[in-house]
């Protein structure tokens, strides 16, 4: 039996066939939650919805008359705080861009695995509770991340220290991260050229580095500290799903930093080859479906 970590959901299953709708009322009962009701059509969906007011509804995509996507724009439109998670045989990109834009949260593909159903409701139910535990672990993991990098390179260890204020010019290199996952999510790495150039003459054993080469390899160390960090938070909870975007580098003298992108929590570490600005945030945006 599948351990179900959220509160007991009061859930309507649409579906045509009676075979899918035993199989889910079986799952969601091992997982804690309570089954109020079902239907088949357009016109059965909107009268159990309005009369148990679910607070989430599973949806098939092939409804006789209709499909998924207009019985979820139809709950949507009566009752907005109802959670929709499509599942269906059918999955891939076009499909799930067309559940998104009608106002799913969620998308199952069947046959329906008990554990991954019930990861979507927990982190649909605990939404924010997990962006909150998220943002703090955050600091722990970027810490540790980047203690074990500039261990590995240098045999050494950063002291952190809060930031005095805000960095609003940068040193010389930021490297910006987006990260992708259950929550919306950014990485900067901010340091000086001159911390870049020791940093990739240790790594290359060299004595002198293009100046591309050190740019690069800026955009690399702030590539293992967010994938590393990232790593250990989904070890933690693997609900978070994080995974990065390819890092965009910004450079130069007197280089501005938006106050948007510095939105969140910076941590201020100094080292042998002078001071790293790391900053990160997470948000509601764009769910990935697991």
């Amino acid at each position: 039996m599948s351990q179900n970590t959220s509160l007991s959901q009061r859930i309507v299953i649409v579906d045509d066939s009676p075979f899918s709708v035993s199989v889910l009322e079986n799952i969601l009962a091992d997982l804690g939650h309570n089954v109020v009701g079902s239907a088949d059509s357009l016109e059965q969906t909107i009268e159990v919805v309005e009369n148990h007011q679910p607070d989430l509804v599973t949806m098939d995509m092939t409804i006789p008359g209709t499909d998924g996507l207009e019985c979820t724009k139809a709950i949507k439109k009566r009752l907005p705080g109802t959670k929709v998670i499509i599942i269906s045989s059918l999955k891939d990109e076009a499909m799930m861009k067309k559940a998104k834009e009608a106002g799913a949260e969620g998308y199952v593909q069947k046959p329906v695995d008990s554990e991954e159903l019930g990861r979507v409701i927990d982190r649909l139910v605990n939404e924010e509770r997990l962006l909150e535990k998220l943002n703090e672990l955050g600091k722990l993991a970027f810490q540790e991340s980047l203690m074990n990098n500039m261990n590995r390179i240098f045999g050494e260890k950063p002291v952190f220290q809060d930031p005095e204020e805000t960095l609003s010019e940068s040193q010389g290199i930021s490297v910006v991260m987006g990260i992708i996952g259950a929550f919306s999510g950014r990485f900067v790495m901010d340091l000086s050229y001159a911390s870049a150039e020791a940093v990739v003459k240790k790594m290359l054993k060299r004595e002198t580095v293009p100046k591309d080469e050190v740019l690069n390899s800026a955009a690399e160390l702030a590539n293992m500290v967010a994938g590393n960090a990232c790593s250990m938070i989904n070890q933690i909870n693997k609900l978070y799903a994080l995974r990065l975007a390819p890092p965009t580098i910004y450079h130069g003298e007197s280089l501005k930093l938006s106050t948007a992108n510095l939105k969140g929590t910076t941590i201020v570490a100094k080292t042998s080859v002078g001071a790293m600005y790391l900053n990160y945030g997470f948000a509601k945006g764009e769910h990935m479906w697991m």
